[in-house]
């Protein structure tokens, strides 16, 4: 795990002033385990040509290997990227091309990998892989990758944490996973330690064992093994945290549950366990206590759904915060603050469920799309690393809600020199999906409303389809919602993708797929 601080040197967040040692970054890449089940699952594969948009390269070339689960190579097909357009493969068809037989199930990765002549920045590409079931799709973006090199290995390696920050549901429908691809080591005899936490707070340990896995060999271990494992939590959710020696890879799980037998999975990443950090770096100060907050996230309330849970889950280092929830509604305006003030304790081992939802219907029954600005107060210091979960479900004929890991904000003074932002994300299916968008700074005193680009692009040609709004300061919007028809016919029942351009620096959103079906699929725009 690096630093925060050194995460943000590396990704350029501090400027574009460069190190005398920079290293660019020539290759970029992301890993992904891959379910191909006869009639139930396929994994689908997208990105988009970003990089001629964000980063004025003309060209780079996309090399996609899939490996069976044991490691070995079962297809190698390589793209030159030179169009701003949307880009898709599902890997029931790269196995179908293959020389395997396929039968009833394929298991193993695809490695993406992104190759420039100029530098790209960030060594993980925008990508999303996706499961796609008879109850609609799941999604997540680039977790796990395989180092580029020594040096890219011990830069991300300052320290070595367990990874956590999701849900375990412990229903006897589903089987709570995690997901790794190994990098070039081999992995020989390597226990697996795990802690489960219950919402009371308890924690059971279990130890899970690797005999043996190839370099490049996919792994999906279930979380529950046995009954008393699984009635630990009660019939409730939890969490785990994952303690591991794991090397040559970037230690990102892809994790959620499976409903029933692989009829349906959800899908999010894994992230630092920084309880245990007591490092000066594991502490945000703000450089300004009149000016920013010490922390805020934001994310939308729908009415479209039955309930929005923020989840503060036990990974936080060294100092203790409060959280108070303010609503917002599109235009801005405020229309209330909860009486719910949530105090976050880091030495509480648990797991905490808030329905914002809820705590809205408390202030207003109108029933229309609203911001939750969350603001954080730790007396002018909070965690440096803030990672939540956020659950947007049905309770009607529920099967997997979302289980979004994002982050909140911190006060850093170059993010308000910037002169816009750049966003982006698929679009799966422009009829059964929302692509919330909004404009929430740090700073005590809101600015100016923002100017918004919208264009869709799609997979057949370059061309794109472009909209203009504006979003106020606190709003938000349902980008999709006013162009549905004309955005769905553009793209023709084609995965396409969208790019936000903003004048602010505080643009932010997220995108949900809903097919009616129980399924909720989410995560946050790249």
């Amino acid at each position: 795990m690096k630093s925060y601080s050194s995460h943000l040197l590396s990704t350029h967040t501090s400027g574009e002033v460069l190190a005398e040692n920079y290293y660019p970054t020539m290759r970029s890449s992301a890993i992904f385990p891959v379910r191909v089940i006869d009639e139930k699952v396929n994994t689908i594969v997208t990105f988009m040509g970003y990089w001629l948009l964000k980063r004025d390269i003309k060209e780079v070339t996309a090399i996609l290997t899939l490996r069976a689960s044991d490691g070995s190579v079962v297809l190698i097909e390589s793209k030159l990227i030179d169009r701003v357009k949307s880009f898709n493969w599902s890997l029931k068809h790269m196995v179908e091309k293959s020389d395997i037989a396929l039968e009833t199930d394929f298991f193993g990765s695809i490695e993406v990998e992104i190759y420039s002549a100029r530098d790209m920045v960030y060594p993980y590409p925008a990508i999303t892989f996706s499961y796609t079931s008879e109850f609609g799709n799941t999604f997540v973006h680039s977790a796990g990758r395989i180092y580029s090199n020594f040096d890219d290995m011990e830069a991300n390696s300052e320290q070595l944490v367990a990874e956590t920050g999701f849900d375990i549901i412990s229903k006897k429908d589903y089987s709570p996973y995690f997901s790794f691809v190994n990098g070039p080591i081999a992995i020989n005899k390597e226990n697996i330690n795990l802690e489960f936490i219950n919402l009371k707070g308890d924690s059971l340990f279990v130890k899970r064992f690797i005999e043996h896995e190839n370099p490049f060999a996919t792994i999906w271990m279930n979380l529950l093994e046995n009954e008393s494992e699984r009635s630990f939590f009660n019939g409730q959710r939890g969490t785990v945290k994952i303690y591991h020696n794991l090397l040559g890879f970037f230690p990102r799980f892809v994790v959620g549950n499976v409903y029933k037998n692989f009829e349906a999975i959800s899908l999010s990443h894994s992230y630092y366990d920084s309880s245990k950090d007591k490092s000066n770096l594991s502490i945000w100060k703000n450089p300004n206590k009149d000016e920013y907050f010490d922390s805020v996230l934001a994310f939308p309330v729908s009415s479209e759904y039955d309930y929005t849970e923020l989840v503060i889950y036990p990974i936080f280092s060294q100092k203790d915060f409060s959280m108070s929830f303010e609503f917002y509604n599109e235009d801005g305006e405020k229309v209330g603050t909860s009486s719910h003030i949530e105090i976050v304790k880091v030495n509480k081992n648990s797991v905490k469920y808030i329905d914002c939802r809820k705590l809205l219907r408390e202030i207003t029954s109108e029933e229309k799309l609203y911001l939750c600005k969350v603001i954080s107060d730790g007396g002018g210091e909070v965690p440096s690393r803030l990672k939540f979960g956020l659950n947007i479900g049905m309770h009607n004929n529920e099967i997997l809600s979302s289980n979004i890991c994002f982050n909140a904000k911190v006060p850093f003074s170059y993010e308000r020199q910037k002169k816009g932002t750049f966003r982006w994300c698929p679009v799966f299916d422009a009829n059964y999906q929302s692509i919330f968008f909004h404009d929430c700074s740090i700073l005590r005193k809101e600015e100016n409303d923002s100017e918004i680009d919208i264009s869709y692009w799609r997979e057949t040609d370059d061309n794109s389809l472009t909209f203009k709004i504006k979003i106020p300061a606190n709003g938000i919007k349902d980008i999709l919602s006013e162009h549905r028809e004309q955005v769905s016919d553009f793209l023709n029942s084609n995965i396409g993708w969208v790019t936000i351009r903003s004048s602010s620096p505080y643009n932010l959103g997220y995108y949900v797929t809903n097919y009616g079906n129980g399924l909720i699929g989410a995560d946050h725009v790249f």
